[in-house]
């Protein structure tokens, strides 16, 4: 027989004759691929590694303006010393300096991390004294997100406080992947030694004297060790006071007199002002917000944390009630299940396809074997290089599952032609697998090879889809041996002559018409090629510019969240107000779960957070209720809201950033002001804030500096009398009391009493050198200005940003709106915009996918020259790309979707499978021009044969696509855009391809004696 003398091939051969060890091969695949799947980690996202680096350092009490001259200024100054710097941006706020080093993508985080802690250590004793060590960190996704919200309620709001922050608190940081908890709601004990300026001075004593006084008086002093006859005791002084009285009873001596300091100051065991308060269902309550790290799996860390909670139980208070109101886990769980059935029902409806098509059961199953195989490989490969299992790695391989079968069908569709001219099926099997080997190696090359690009490329493209990629990579190569090796073996036992039946009806009757429309286009090669041109410029030329283009499409995970910012100040009782006011709003809504809220009373800002339940459990989408809750809560005055389809701690990001860049902070505030009023009017955009926001009143003390050398005073002496009237001693070396597992802080300031007025303040008494006490106002003037909330910088110019969430416009065409805005206000060239949030991200990936994009059409050309040795051929072959994008931009003008950035990795997808069609088709046109002197008949020969091939394999991939496209199920979203551009791009693809390939091919050769 044939495959005994053949000298070629021989991976087929040994795949037919060692059927046994063919099968136990693909046994032990399956097996090991299911251990595989269930040992990867499971999460939302892949593991991205920004290249940025930020650098926080805290410093109490301090103003932006004061942040920013005495920190910011001078780490930035010395950050050029490190090599590799993209950008670095900086904010400036109360009390916080941040800044954010962005590098190159490919460097060594690590190492740039090391490099700036060098740089900044060597100017360390130039930063404020009081201020915190600068903390230096890589920037990682996933680490730091919220993974976690559990509601504590109890009675005793104090003891609750103490038990969270003493015994849940340290209990739930032990646990592995938690990298912080945080306590929303109640505030911690705080010992006062409250002080009054006027006694203190006649006592002849500052603040400062007191702090030191109860520092001396509060120390464990290490003494050495003893010796005594064989044992040796280590000696410890214990001079830690350990109660309110202790303290109270301390002593002074002060002009000749001896004092307790009961006597000059009130001794208090109170609580420290809160800086929020949390409510559940309008009322108060402590939440408990968990945060994981980058490299902890969310499940497993939720489940860590309810079982240790679980725990606690027995021997939690009785008074102390909790409950769960929001866990990542289960969005994720969800989302990966979605995707899971949308896989399987691909495989399902790809399944059915070929039961139509073929009409043999034998014939399916054989083609059907490959999806396990295939994806069990594929999941072989990922465990190798340490993927994990998530939302973006399953999206490719449901891509996978479409594409899984192409190659089985054209191999067994080859095999059961050869079966049908007699040849037994060992025979068959081997001569149809050998006899299209070639094209099915080639168009999987081209499946692969467009990936090629993104994977050797640096940029926030790849770090976002590169587990895409390598799961379509893998299903293809995974697909390429099945179809080679499996399918051929099976078909080898199983396919006889005597059980293949004939062509279903439904597929007789599509080759009919087929064949009537393709003699017809042969017949007008020339007009059908120019009519198929003209379609596809049209398109292009009008279709194009009313799609919708955005980085990520929102997701609907069955919640959202709302932050209110006050425009008129932030007096507490109003902000109560309006926090009732937006909950009854919210309580109203039917979908409406649960909410819970947190106040920050240092901004002023409320979050309410809304769980709305799983997706398919309601009528309406979360667009749609909050659209509904939005125009509600926007009629609340005095008040501006933006929401995000997200639960929120802090600030989520908004969707555009537009900032303003120049030299002077006061100009691009004003142009900031102008372009602020014009970007509300469009319309088509929803939550439009900015950093000109005021952080309220300010107030500004104006040393007399002549005065104050002439009384022989220094300035950071003054300085350093206010703090420690206003916010309670040193607050880098802070003193602390223990009372049982519990830390207090001890903190010498003004009670609130005597902190309420401007008066208050300018009659703080100041020590001068000669022992006498003089009122602040008498060295300082002090004015009421507006506080400058905060204040940004990008490469160490000035920088305002106005924030925009896109209201179903699309990014695009809000960025083509604020740049008209930003022409016609700006007069000035030293100053410039840029973009930040989502619309910068699409930017650069726009950039890396056209590198990308052109990078793969000149692979696939390499590869399509060096196969049929010609340079003019593959751009035939490459005719069916455009006809592709064609189908993408009618798939969303009908759907009205956003094509982001998911939806371009499908068009990249597209580059590569749609070629397939026209390679399998032209290979087959050529070797039927062999044996046939009528071209036009050889034509029509080869694409009657390669009709059904053609047709499965883009059905299949179609089909598989559809429930992806249909956007059902939480967090469907996401990949909807992709699904939509594959289905439409290959349906197009695919009819255009099996007329205009074969027409234009027909036309060359016609006009052109020479072979392409």
């Amino acid at each position: 027989m044939l495959i005994e003398r053949g000298n070629k091939m021989k991976l087929i051969k040994i795949a037919i004759k060692r059927t046994i060890v063919t099968t136990m091969i693909s046994i032990s695949l399956l097996i090991l691929g299911i251990f595989a799947m269930k040992s990867m980690r499971t999460e939302l996202l892949p593991d991205i590694e920004y290249p940025v680096v930020k650098i926080i350092t805290h410093w109490s009490g301090a103003s932006a303006a004061d942040v920013e001259k005495q920190i910011t200024n001078k780490i930035e100054r010395i950050l050029p010393n490190v090599e590799g710097i993209e950008n670095i941006s900086s904010e400036s706020s109360y009390e916080n300096s941040s800044i954010s080093v962005e590098f190159n993508y490919g460097v060594n985080i690590q190492d740039k991390v090391t490099e700036i802690q060098r740089e900044v250590f060597q100017i360390k004793n130039d930063l404020p004294n009081s201020a915190k060590n600068p903390i230096i960190k890589k920037t990682e996704v996933g680490a730091g997100a919220i993974t976690l919200f559990l509601t504590f309620v109890s009675p005793d709001k104090k003891a609750l406080f103490s038990y969270l922050e003493n015994y849940v608190k340290p209990n739930l940081e032990t646990i592995s992947g938690v990298a912080e908890v945080s306590i929303l709601g109640g505030t911690k004990k705080q010992l006062q030694i409250q002080i009054e300026p006027a006694k203190l001075a006649s006592y002849n004593l500052t603040p400062m004297d007191i702090y030191q006084l109860i520092r001396k008086s509060s120390m464990v002093i290490p003494l050495g060790s003893l010796m005594n006859g064989r044992e040796e005791y280590v000696i410890q002084a214990l001079g830690e006071l350990e109660s309110v009285e202790e303290y109270e009873n301390i002593l002074l001596h002060s002009n000749g007199d001896t004092l307790r300091l009961k006597d000059i100051a009130n001794v208090v065991l109170t609580e420290e002002d809160p800086l929020n308060l949390g409510f559940n269902r309008g009322k108060p309550a402590t939440t408990i917000a968990i945060s994981k790290s980058s490299d902890g799996s969310t499940i497993e860390i939720n489940e860590k944390i309810m079982k240790a909670i679980k725990n606690m139980e027995e021997t939690m208070p009785s008074n102390i009630t909790y409950f769960k109101i929001f866990d990542s886990s289960e969005s994720i769980k969800k989302s990966i299940n979605t995707v899971g059935k949308s896989a399987l029902q691909g495989l399902i409806l790809a399944s059915l396809f070929l039961w139509i098509f073929f009409k043999n059961k034998k014939m399916t199953l054989i083609v059907s074997f490959a999806f396990p195989l295939a994806i069990s490989t594929t999941f072989i490969l990922m465990k190798g290089i340490h993927s994990t299992f998530n939302l973006i790695s399953l999206m490719g391989l449901a891509i996978g599952v479409g594409m899984l079968t192409d190659n089985s069908v054209v191999v067994i569709d080859n095999i059961y032609n050869h079966i049908q001219e007699e040849k037994n099926s060992i025979e068959a099997a081997f001569i149809g697998t050998n006899q299209v080997f070639s094209s099915v190696l080639a168009s999987t090359m081209t499946s692969i090879i467009v990936f090629l690009p993104i994977i050797f490329t640096k940029g926030i493209f790849k770090e976002m889809f590169q587990d895409m990629v390598w799961a379509i990579i893998f299903s293809n190569v995974a697909a390429l041996l099945v179809s080679v090796t499996f399918i051929p073996m099976l078909a080898s036992k199983f396919m006889k002559k005597n059980i293949i039946q004939t062509e279903g009806k439904y597929f007789s009757k599509i080759q009919r018409k087929y064949q009537r429309f393709l003699s017809i286009s042969l017949k007008h090669k020339k007009k059908t090629v120019l009519i198929s041109l003209l379609f596809a410029f049209l398109i292009f030329g009008i279709g194009g510019k009313f799609v919708k283009f955005g980085f990520l499409t929102k997701q609907d995970y069955g919640y959202y969240s709302v932050i209110a910012e006050f425009q008129n100040g932030s007096d507490f009782e109003k902000i109560q107000e309006l926090r009732n006011e937006i909950e009854t709003i919210i309580k109203k809504e039917p979908h409406t779960k649960s909410y819970f809220s947190i106040i920050q009373k240092r901004n002023g800002t409320i979050s309410v957070n809304v769980d709305v339940g799983f997706k398919e459990k309601r009528k309406e989408s979360i667009f749609e209720i909050v659209k509904k809750v939005r125009k509600e809560v926007e009629k609340i005055p005095d008040i501006r809201t933006t929401f995000f389809y997200e639960y929120a701690k802090g600030k989520p990001k908004k969707d555009i950033e537009f900032q303003i860049v120049g030299t002077d902070l006061e100009t691009i505030q004003i142009l900031a002001r102008q372009i602020y009023k014009d970007v509300l009017k469009i319309k088509g955009v929803t939550d439009v804030s900015s950093t000109l926001d005021s952080g309220g009143k300010k107030l500004e003390i104006i040393f007399k500096r002549d005065k104050i050398q002439s009384l022989n005073m220094s300035i950071k002496q003054i300085e350093e009398t206010i703090s420690y009237y206003l916010l309670g001693g040193d607050r880098a070396n802070t003193i602390t009391i223990k009372s049982g597992n519990e830390e207090i802080e001890v903190l010498v300031r003004l009670s609130k009493d005597n902190r309420k007025s401007i008066k208050q303040l300018e009659n703080l008494k100041i020590k001068v050198t000669d022992n006498s006490f003089i009122n602040l106002s008498e060295i300082a003037d002090i004015r009421k200005v507006e506080n400058q909330l905060s204040i940004d910088k990008i490469n160490r110019f000035y920088s305002v940003s106005i924030y925009v969430n896109d209201g179903g416009i699309g990014t695009q065409k809000i960025q083509q709106e604020l740049v008209k805005i930003f022409s016609e206000k700006n007069k000035d060239s030293s100053i410039q915009y840029r973009w930040g949030g989502d619309a910068e991200k699409m930017q650069r990936a726009m950039k890396e996918l056209m590198l990308t994009f052109l990078i793969a059409i000149f692979l696939i050309y390499a590869l399509l020259a060096s196969q049929f040795e010609s340079f003019l051929f593959p751009f035939l072959v490459m005719g069916s790309i455009p006809f592709s994008l064609v189908g993408v931009i009618i798939g969303f003008l009908i759907t009205q979707h956003t094509l982001d950035a998911v939806a371009m990795v499908g068009i990249v997808l597209l580059i590569g499978i749609v070629v397939n069609n026209a390679i399998v088709l032209l290979d087959f046109i050529q070797q039927k021009e062999k044996e046939s002197k009528n071209k036009k008949e050889a034509i029509e020969k080869a694409c009657n044969l390669r009709l059904r091939p053609i047709l499965l394999t883009s059905l299949t991939t179609i089909v598989g696509m559809i429930p992806l496209s249909l956007g059902i199920g939480d967090g469907s979203e996401v990949y909807q855009g992709l699904g939509i551009s594959i289905i439409f791009g290959m349906s197009f693809s695919t009819l255009l391809t099996l007329i205009f390939v074969p027409t234009t091919y027909y036309m060359l050769t016609s006009i052109f004696s020479k072979k392409l």
